[in-house]
């Protein structure tokens, strides 16, 4: 820490090292609650309305469009302008952005990422180094971090993709992209 110096530069440098830490304790705080809230409503009613998966995933990708544009990630879309699915707006939005912050993350530079939604499946896949079959189970529990991954988080995001998904009695799948190669997440509602 350079808080010590009397080099403001340094100061600066410093302090924004702990804003960003502190907006990731934030991030994840706020997903542990979103984990543990769902897993608290398992036994309930399902207040779930039809929503247009499709614009919820276009609006995810518009969402990260930002990030991919800058690692020169071509994101896109494919599929129907409306499907409808029984489900819950805000946790379905959650999990698109939660699906498409890892491939974004995980897609190397000049990668591609699609978005896909036909009838009630949802298809998310990248150019990425995908994920063992091997390793499927352990990357979908929260916490699980694969030893061959360099990049920074806490292993919440699949997790709370997993339980979202069990929310809506949703079919969750990950497999090797046949087009792009690296991982397939499908999803069936």
């Amino acid at each position: 820490m350079a808080l010590n110096s009397d080099d403001p530069q340094q100061w600066r440098e410093s302090l924004q090292g702990m804003r960003h830490t502190l907006d990731d304790t934030v991030l994840l705080t706020d997903r542990l609650l979103q984990l543990a809230q769902i897993k608290a409503r398992h036994g309930e009613d399902k207040p779930f309305t039809c929503v247009n998966l499709s614009a919820i995933v276009q609006q995810a990708c518009f969402s990260g469009y930002p990030a991919a544009r800058h690692k020169l990630i071509d994101l896109g879309f494919e599929g129907e302008e409306a499907a409808c699915v029984q489900g819950d707006a805000l946790l379905l939005a959650e999990l698109c952005a939660n699906l498409l912050d890892n491939a974004i993350k995980y897609t190397p530079a000049h990668g591609t990422i699609t978005a896909r939604v036909q009838g009630n499946v949802l298809e998310i896949e990248d150019s990425g180094p995908g994920i063992a079959t091997a390793e499927h189970r352990r990357a979908l529990q929260p916490f699980a971090r694969l030893d061959h991954t360099q990049q920074p988080g806490a292993g919440i995001g699949l997790a709370l993709v997993k339980d979202i998904s069990a929310w809506h009695g949703a079919q969750l799948a990950l497999d090797r992209s046949p087009q792009l190669g690296g991982l397939r997440v499908t999803l069936r509602f």
